[in-house]
């Protein structure tokens, strides 16, 4: 088994925790057509067609992480990771006095409908913090275009993991900026 690979129960459910591949790519698009519409407004760092996942998952700049269920192989959570910052988000984290550093990296996750207050973010964002340790010396991670304030399951979900506030933003509706620093 890949060493990236975690393989966690929850409940009767068994999932893989492992980086996309690109026979991924139509599950996760099921994955993704399959949020509810609230879950779509709220998650949207790329389109959703094939050609953006394989030019992302070929790309050394991202990483896109996979949780799925063992048992019916559908994909419950998915994360993409920037290494490094957005060009778009530079000037609002400079504005909160941040400097781009190496070892940062912005991050945009997403749990299925089904799945979300039960765990199973908790456990994916483990996994990705120990991949994204492990992998790529990763110390600051910063939400990617922020969680929107109206959001307020998220934000408890984030700072229950120990992200917190750098500062707030318009963009269709108030939005707060989120860091979680890593320690060694």
């Amino acid at each position: 088994m890949n060493t990236f690979n975690r393989v966690i129960s929850l409940g009767e459910h068994t999932f893989l925790f492992r980086p996309f591949q690109p026979h991924d790519a139509d599950n996760l698009l099921g994955y993704l057509n399959n949020l509810s519409q609230e879950s779509r407004e709220r998650f949207g760092p790329h389109p959703y067609n094939t050609d953006s996942l394989l030019d992302l998952s070929h790309s050394d700049d991202y990483q896109l992480l996979l949780a799925i269920d063992i048992n019916t192989t559908y994909i419950a959570a998915y994360t993409v990771v920037k290494l490094g910052w957005l060009d778009f988000e530079k000037k609002r984290y400079q504005s909160y006095k941040k400097t781009e550093k190496p070892g940062d990296c912005t991050l945009a996750p997403s749990v299925a409908d089904y799945w979300q207050s039960k765990g199973l973010g908790s456990r994916f964002l483990s996994y990705t913090l120990d991949f994204l340790k492990a992998k790529h010396h990763i110390k600051r991670i910063f939400l990617w275009g922020g969680v929107q304030i109206d959001n307020v399951k998220a934000i408890g979900f984030y700072k229950k993991n120990n992200f917190k506030d750098i500062g707030q933003f318009e963009h269709n509706g108030r939005n707060i900026d989120m860091i979680l620093t890593i320690s060694s």
